[in-house]
């Protein structure tokens, strides 16, 4: 896959830079166009000077995949970059311009629409990618995290571990490990102190930070945009990307990459202690290693350390409010600095708009089901939908919400993909059912998925959301497997009808994994049929994930497609083993021992069960020879598995591949 890419301005380059900008405004000035705008305002963002037909490519690829009605009139725009310049001279007059519009649009359409289409994808596809990013020079940041009333705390206060921490990025800049990994408990300030750590140590380092609410970009194809220079990367609340092994496995690829394109690089983790840590702790236990991370473990705050926490924010405030809080602390800064028990009772007041309820619920379902990112466009349609938003108290309602510190709002554009943040999940997790607002016992969040899944299916459909959904689905998370597994093949399905192949090839083929999960994971319907249609889903799939463009997705359908093949009911049974493990042999080809070894170690564990079965089957044909090697192949991949799932870190996996090989070594004819 061919990319863009883009050179330092220098020089001659900088003079052409401002001709650019110069241009740039007059073409807006005749068409009113924030897509043209926007196309070279995004090449210029990444550091380099685009030709005519970049600008060109961008502009149309932006309108055909996501404005199709619109495209035909608004390309005439593409005419009007080429033929800027003589605009800019007085050369051309404005009934001139409309006239070479007239002329010269169907011949460029009919020429180079089709490639440039092709080349737009990409190079859009790395502008969304860079942005959701959003690098900015480490010294530039501002921590406002700890506040009280409107009044934010710059000042930062040292909790044990700080100077740990510190010590551990500096050791990193001398060449001893590449950062550290925080652990501590939630609200206790990990990612805040992750920051000043990183402010403290690598002030001039460009910081990349990879937040779970937001999605994760292709860091492979981004890997050599940051080539060459300083990089800090904060990898925070790694408990929740551990949970989605896709996205595990391409955050430690891009990971790996952006730590060999970088000149240097440090790193900082962040898990959060509780259910998911030792999840997290397994998953990312190869990059951690191989990084040569130091872990630094939080302890909560003394009442030493809690007192002087205490006086520190009061003072910084100017305003003593800090005192206000002290009965709501659990040894954590998060617990006095939130004010969650302030919040609670505000939701509990009859002044607090319902119209700003109705949102808060909306962001606690597309938290529960994973849709990510969480946005202003979502929010309200969730909010509309499910939880009676009128749609005249939108506007204030998230004003008042933003207002009152309850969530912000990204960087604002056109669309509704305006991103939305919380200071803390703690506001959804805790203060709404707290309030006896949602959700309301004995129901739970999950509950809604249903009315969420009819929501997202209105026009415009929300193909992205509808796959989050079917993937949380898969978690089991409504205590009916059977029901949840056709909700999940609802979902799945309805995404896939509102996506076309050849305009979004990569979203396409993500819903189709998507589906190959859900009906190889049904239990209503014919089980054999089931299984045809999971397998036709995961190649479906595979004609876009290729292991060249997409080695994880494809490495990770490889790993699902054998898994059903496994299973298969139809077709010869030895055939459909040797499919299998030929499946599992090509996924084992990306997701290495090294690399990822609890993902190698389970598909490896499958590929010896399958070599015990055709040992089996090869014994019962008094076939001895064939019998005797394939039990020894299976032995032997069953015996390499307890590299990884040893006694003291994966005890009943030890016991289950222990029970396993006694089984195999038993198979005679």
């Amino acid at each position: 896959m061919t990319t863009a890419t883009a050179a330092p301005l220098a020089g001659g380059r900088l003079f052409l830079y401002r001709i650019i900008q110069l241009l740039y405004g007059f073409v807006y000035l005749f068409l009113g166009s924030n897509v043209v705008a926007g196309a070279i305002q995004a090449f210029l963002a990444a550091g380099g000077i685009p030709s005519w037909r970049d600008l060109q490519a961008t502009y149309i690829g932006v309108f055909a995949t996501n404005h199709p009605a619109a495209f035909f009139p608004l390309a005439a725009a593409l005419i009007a970059i080429g033929i800027a310049g003589p605009i800019v001279s007085g050369r051309l007059q404005r009934h001139e311009l409309r006239q070479q519009l007239d002329q010269h649009v169907p011949d460029i359409l009919a020429k180079h629409a089709p490639a440039l289409i092709a080349e737009a994808t990409i190079a859009a596809g790395q502008d969304l990618a860079l942005r959701t990013l959003q690098p900015v020079r480490v010294r530039d940041l501002r921590l406002v995290n700890y506040r009280q009333g409107s009044r934010p705390v710059e000042k930062y206060f040292p909790i044990a571990g700080y100077d740990e921490a510190r010590a551990g990025l500096q050791a990193a800049l001398d060449g001893q490990g590449s950062g550290i990994v925080l652990a501590g408990r939630p609200m206790l300030g990990k990612t805040r102190m992750a920051l000043e750590a990183l402010r403290a140590t690598t002030p001039d380092f460009t910081l990349l930070y990879f937040n779970p609410d937001r999605s994760l970009p292709d860091l492979l194809a981004l890997a050599p945009h940051f080539a060459g220079q300083d990089l800090a990367l904060l990898l925070d609340d790694l408990q929740f990307t551990a949970r989605r092994p896709e996205d595990a496995q391409k955050l430690i690829t891009g990971v790996r990459a952006l730590q060999a394109a970088a000149r240097r690089c440090v790193i900082v983790a962040t898990v959060r202690v509780g259910d998911d840590e030792d999840l997290a702790m397994q998953t990312f236990a190869s990059l951690f290693e191989t990084l040569d991370l130091r872990a630094i473990r939080l302890a909560p705050l003394t009442d030493e350390a809690a007192r002087a926490f205490l006086a520190f924010a009061a003072d910084a405030t100017a305003t003593g409010q800090a005192a206000l809080h002290r009965d709501e602390f659990d040894g954590t800064p998060g617990s006095v600095l939130l004010g969650l028990a302030r919040r609670t009772v505000q939701l509990r007041s009859p002044d607090f708009p319902a119209a700003a309820k109705a949102i808060l619920k909306a962001l606690a379902l597309l938290r529960a089901a994973d849709i990510t990112p969480r946005s202003v466009g979502r929010a309200r349609r969730v909010a509309s939908a499910i939880f009676a938003l009128p749609p005249t108290g939108w506007q204030a309602a998230l004003e008042y919400l933003v207002r009152n510190e309850w969530l912000t709002l990204g960087v604002a554009d056109d669309t509704d993909a305006t991103p939305i943040g919380l200071p803390s999940d703690a506001y959804l997790e805790r203060c709404l059912p707290q309030a006896a607002l949602y959700p309301l016992a004995p129901r739970r969040v999950q509950d809604d998925f249903a009315a969420l899944c009819q929501a997202l299916r209105q026009a415009p459909v929300d193909a992205d959301a509808l796959f989050d959904l079917a993937w949380a689905l898969t978690q089991d998370p409504l205590g009916n497997k059977a029901a949840q597994n056709e909700l999940a093949l609802e979902a799945a399905q309805a995404g896939l009808v509102a996506l076309d192949r050849a305009l979004d090839p990569q979203r396409w083929a993500a819903g189709q994994h998507t589906l190959g999960n859900a009906y190889s994971d049904r239990i209503r319907g014919d089980r054999a049929q089931n299984l045809e249609d999971a397998i036709a889903a995961f190649t479906a799939s595979l004609e876009v994930y290729t292991r060249q463009d997409f080695p994880i997705q494809w490495a990770t359908t490889q790993n699902n497609l054998g898994e059903a093949l496994r299973q298969r009911i139809r077709g010869d049974r030895a055939q459909n083993l040797e499919d299998a493990i030929a499946a599992y042999t090509a996924s084992l080809e990306v997701c290495t021992r090294q690399d990822f070894p609890i993902q190698w170690a389970e598909t490896t564990f499958n590929v010896a069960l399958l070599y015990a079965q055709m040992a089996q089957s090869a014994f019962e044909q008094n076939d001895t020879t064939q019998g005797q090697r394939l039990r020894h192949q299976a032995l032997t991949e069953m015996r390499s598995t307890l590299i990884i799932f040893t006694a003291e870190g994966f005890p009943d996996m030890h016991q289950r591949v222990n029970a396993q090989i006694a089984r195999i070594t038993a198979i005679v004819g």
